[in-house]
């Protein structure tokens, strides 16, 4: 069970951050989400959508900040298409150090079956820069993928050199 896991309902955990001035611009339909419930259709609309039609899902989103973590942890086994999942993980990045969802969330999409999914997932991990991220970074090594085995070994290299 991580801290920050998401209630099953009622009041949200989070308060607001500061979504850009330019998002407000480009997509004035966003709004900050106000229930749980929202939040989960929210992301469940951003990992379905094709294109950049996760645009404004995700710009709703992003006023959670690293509070929206754990609702994309929650979605990642639900989420049928390799884009969607690759959103998820790509969104939590900058909190892999930070948040246990997060880091979490590149730990668990190491075992995924599609090589982007991997890649973002070795990313999210090495960016972390957490000295227990290695030892499920090196499973990967023996990889049927050439791809998967190079994207664990830069991740490995980047956490050792944060050392």
């Amino acid at each position: 069970m991580i801290e920050d896991e998401p209630p099953a309902g009622g009041e949200p955990p989070w308060s607001l951050v500061e979504v850009s001035a330019r998002y407000r611009e480009l997509f004035p339909e966003a709004r900050a989400p106000q229930t749980v419930a929202e939040v989960r259709t929210l992301v469940t609309n951003m990992t379905a959508a094709k294109g950049d039609a996760y645009l404004p899902y995700w710009v709703s989103l992003a006023w959670l900040g690293q509070a929206a973590v754990p609702y994309y942890l929650e979605a990642y086994p639900r989420t049928a298409r390799a884009e969607g999942r690759v959103r998820l993980l790509f969104f939590s990045m900058s909190y892999g150090a930070t948040n246990a969802a997060a880091y979490q969330l590149g730990l668990t999409a190491l075992q995924d079956r599609a090589t982007l999914v991997r890649y973002r997932a070795c990313m999210l991990l090495g960016r972390a820069g957490r000295k227990d991220a290695p030892p499920a970074l090196r499973a990967l090594l023996q990889h049927e993928s050439l791809r998967t085995r190079d994207d664990a070994a830069r991740a490995i290299w980047e956490v050792e050199q944060r050392g």
